[in-house]
């Protein structure tokens, strides 16, 4: 397997209280921290993860005890603590478009983000 595993994208800003936050020191990931209903205090060198991940697709076979695990937070944060070089990061420094509830579907449905979607370019 390559020496990652992982790739979390984080982010300065804080957009789901549950996503883990991820510690930065000198460029390199130092510490993972889990979020389960708990505020984390704010610091100069903490990102937030956005819930996207780059996942080695034999992750699973090398550490089968993982696909237990209740979600790919708590997957990106046992990895991290058995080999912290397993887990890499890309921060994101951009808005983002979360569709997460019903009523985050029935806006986009209305139209309240036509001219955003509109601008994006077409692949």
């Amino acid at each position: 397997l390559d020496k990652a595993l992982l790739n979390c994208v984080i982010s300065k800003c804080d957009i789901a209280p549950t996503h883990s936050q991820f510690i930065i020191d000198n460029g390199k990931l130092s510490k993972i921290n889990l979020r389960y209903n708990d505020s984390i205090s704010k610091t100069n060198n903490g990102y937030c993860s956005l819930g996207l991940m780059v996942i080695n697709n034999e992750i699973f076979n090398f550490i089968p005890e993982y696909k237990d695990l209740n979600d790919l937070d708590q997957v990106v944060y046992e990895i991290f603590n058995t080999n912290s070089d397993r887990v890499n990061f890309q921060i994101y420094e951009g808005d983002w478009l979360s569709i997460h509830r019903r009523e985050d579907i029935d806006i986009v449905k209305n139209g309240y983000y036509n001219n955003l979607l509109s601008s994006l370019k077409k692949y």
